[in-house]
């Protein structure tokens, strides 16, 4: 019995409890900053240089201004002076059968309604819960959200000659080779 609400103590948790946003970060550390400017996308505006590259890795259920939080909070403890957005994704990571009353479930009954259709004629399901199904199948996927973004130097910081306090030279290779170019700006070296 100890067992048993154990077991749904831990899946009640793995429910309520998101999981949490990760940020992987490869390049050039400087001293920390206190303002960083959030570029959306584009180009690498002229008057700054790539210093690193960050991935954030979050569950779906965050928002985008405390996704936006976050890389900008990775930005300032590394140094930079901007972040600029390459590409958002939106991936599926598993799926799960939910459990009807039937079957003994602490949820109510999700009764599926078709409200729209794809592209290729293909019915969409939403039950009352607000999950949505290619069919009316209590199956739910579980997404996670990727933001692929580059963190910027102002040029102006640079030509000060402050030295990185740390830095990965093979990384900075790599991000050389990748950077979207500045019109007219040659991409960041390291030293």
């Amino acid at each position: 019995l100890k067992r048993f609400y154990m077991l749904i103590a831990a899946g009640i948790a793995a429910v309520v409890l998101p999981g949490c946003m990760q940020v992987d970060y490869v390049g050039q550390h400087y001293t920390p900053t206190e303002n960083v400017a959030f570029i959306g996308g584009g180009d690498t505006p002229a008057n700054f240089d790539m210093m690193g590259r960050a991935t954030l890795t979050a569950p779906e259920g965050y928002n985008s201004e405390e996704i936006r939080q976050k890389l900008l909070a990775e930005a300032k403890s590394v140094g930079a002076d901007a972040v600029i957005i390459e590409s958002v994704e939106r991936q599926q990571t598993g799926s799960y059968e939910t459990v009807d009353n039937d079957r003994g479930s602490f949820q109510p009954r999700g009764e599926w309604a078709s409200n729209t259709f794809n592209a290729d004629g293909t019915q969409n399901y939403t039950n009352t819960w607000g999950q949505t199904g290619a069919d009316n199948t209590n199956e739910t996927k579980q997404y996670q959200v990727v933001v692929k973004s580059y963190f910027l130097r102002e040029k102006s910081k640079n030509a000060k000659t402050e030295e990185p306090i740390k830095a990965d030279k093979k990384a900075a290779t790599a991000i050389k080779d990748t950077a979207p170019a500045a019109s007219g700006a040659k991409p960041a070296t390291v030293q």
